[in-house]
């Protein structure tokens, strides 16, 4: 037996269509890709997508400028004189201080000769009121003293320091009881 050895006898169509069918391939898969994976992700980084930095960028704008006015705020309440922050304090506190309003009313009251006969205080969350202001709805009753002496007694409250605002007044011209239904504020703290 000889053993022959057979010379390869050139390129088969197999091996000459490999690099075409490589790049077709690479050109198929590259295709693919670019639509089943970029182009959705394009949609969400593109104006209004889920990505899309407008949105962000416009709420750290906004931000940015309601610290820079938050910080002239405080500037402006840095400059102000103790004393008249403590007068507003005191003309709009910063709770309802009830107990407090029962001695006011009282005192205002026996100033005038007049004795308080009942007060009721609530604080009214469902009443309309200035921004950043909560009402006290305060209903008292008054005896003794002529219409003169009250009168004098509703002069009183509206010179107080603290903030009244008389909402109706009940009497009889023959009787000594006077009823008055009021509100006094204070400032909301949710607001701040």
């Amino acid at each position: 037996m000889t053993g022959t050895v057979s010379k390869p006898k050139g390129p088969t169509a197999l091996t000459r269509l490999l690099p075409v069918v490589t790049v077709l391939a690479a050109l198929l898969y590259a295709g693919a890709a670019y639509y089943l994976l970029f182009v959705p992700k394009l949609g969400q980084i593109v104006g209004g997508g889920e990505f899309d930095t407008t949105a962000i960028r416009q709420q750290v704008s906004d931000t940015r400028s309601r610290l820079e006015a938050l910080k002239e705020a405080f500037s402006a309440y840095s400059k102000l004189n103790p004393e008249h922050v403590q007068r507003l304090k005191r003309i709009v506190p910063d709770d309802a201080d009830i107990p407090g309003l029962f001695v006011q009313i009282d005192n205002l009251a026996r100033k005038r000769g007049m004795v308080l006969v009942s007060v009721d205080a609530v604080v009214d969350d469902k009443a309309a009121s200035l921004v950043g202001v909560k009402p006290v709805r305060i209903s008292v009753n008054i005896a003794g003293g002529d219409y003169e002496r009250f009168r004098l007694l509703l002069s009183d409250i509206e010179l107080s320091l603290r903030l009244f605002d008389v909402q109706s007044i009940v009497f009889t011209p023959t009787s000594e009881n006077y009823s008055m239904l009021m509100n006094a504020y204070f400032l909301d703290k949710s607001f701040l």
